[in-house]
């Protein structure tokens, strides 16, 4: 569960995405825009946001990886006023999953 500050934050982040684009949530210099660059955080801003939500969440093996389950609660939190999308890509050449959110005004 995030805290609800915290989802009042992501309210104002899918109220200002610019609709119709798809964004990558970890950022990587395979794919562009990034969310962290659409939302104007510098790398240690939006790495404490994605941690501080439990989207971005430390595996067992000690590595960092993303939350499914952070990010179905933050859909079912942001209902009626924006559905997030999320799936995870493949990309050629690149080993870890990744996965992209798309807002838009219901």
């Amino acid at each position: 569960m995030i805290q609800q500050d915290l989802v009042e934050i992501w309210r104002r982040i899918a109220r200002d995405l610019e609709t119709r684009l798809w964004y990558i949530i970890d950022d990587t210099q395979e794919f562009s825009p990034s969310l962290g660059e659409a939302i104007g955080l510098n790398q240690d801003q939006y790495a404490a946001l994605l941690l501080s939500s439990g989207i971005r969440v430390k595996t067992r093996r000690g590595l960092f990886g993303i939350s499914t389950d952070a990010l179905n609660y933050l859909q079912s939190e942001l209902l009626g006023q924006c559905a997030i999308n999320n799936t995870r890509a493949k990309l050629p050449n690149v080993e870890k999953r990744r996965f992209f959110i798309h807002c838009f005004e219901k």
